[in-house]
């Protein structure tokens, strides 16, 4: 077969590829020309594996941030299928192009979209220490069996507020948005949602609301769907869901799950 075949069987690949993400190598053609094809799809950038080919692990990566998945960096190889070597490579690759930053939510270092509001490491220093001094003064004062002047420890969360102008402030709410001092579920969606389309994703909500439990969070969000407040979206493929992030999806029809959220009135 001519050269011309192999370049018609690398299109045809490429196709496929960009509509599925992947094809088997048993796909690719005739056997006697499956190896030029891999060869002339590896030097396009595709990842060649044992069985099949997909798309460029980076833009796997950079698929799943555009939904607006905040991405646990010990979950990206059930989610991808990368290496830790190759998910390590992957995620420097996104940062240094200012497409991600990586931060720690619960003692895990995750990568989120670089659109997303992060507290920066002179920020966390100051907060840090303005926190450690606040604690002190606490730990003090139980000891001692005294109290502290409201007005005083007001303060001194304001001035750690001031630490971090562009950070959301976060008062965990207790039961429903009515609650003293609660955080109204539309600000917390709004605050992780994205900014051109408006949609938040269901557990980063449910993370922002934090030490909230999730079966309270997804209440509210039926409570405020039921209202007409807000809109509660179906995930289009759970595949690409862990099992800590559809366990924090509000539970849908049909063993489905309801992943996206936006307030209404908010980018379409």
């Amino acid at each position: 077969m001519s050269r011309a075949d192999v370049d018609a069987l690398v299109a045809r690949a490429e196709s496929v590829l960009a509509s599925d993400g992947s094809i088997a190598l048993a796909e690719l053609g005739p056997k006697p020309l499956r190896a030029d094809v891999a060869r002339a799809l590896a030097a396009r950038g595709f990842d060649v594996g044992k069985s099949k080919i997909e798309r460029p692990a980076t833009d796997r990566v950079r698929a799943l941030l555009a939904d607006g998945a905040f991405l646990p960096i010990a979950a990206i190889k059930a989610r991808t299928g990368l290496s830790p070597a190759r998910t390590k490579e992957v995620v420097a690759e996104l940062v240094a192009s200012g497409e991600a930053r990586v931060v720690l939510r619960t003692a895990k270092e995750t990568l989120v979209p670089a659109r997303s509001q992060t507290v920066d490491a002179r920020e966390l220093a100051a907060i840090g220490r303005a926190l450690t001094e606040l604690a002190k003064t606490c730990v003090t004062a139980t000891k001692k069996g005294a109290g502290l002047l409201r007005e005083d420890v007001d303060a001194a969360l304001a001035r750690i507020r001031e630490l971090t102008p562009e950070a959301r402030r976060s008062v965990p709410p207790t039961r429903g948005s009515s609650a003293p001092g609660a955080r109204p579920i539309e600000d917390a969606i709004r605050a992780v949602a994205d900014a051109s389309t408006g949609l938040a994703f269901v557990p980063a909500v449910v993370d922002a609301l934090a030490p909230r439990p999730a079966r309270d969070v997804h209440a509210e969000l039926l409570r405020a769907a039921g209202a007409g407040r807000i809109e509660l979206r179906p995930e289009g493929g759970m595949a690409r869901l862990s099992p800590a992030e559809r366990a924090a999806c509000v539970p849908g029809p049909d063993g489905g799950v309801l992943s996206w959220t936006r307030v209404v009135g908010g980018p379409a």
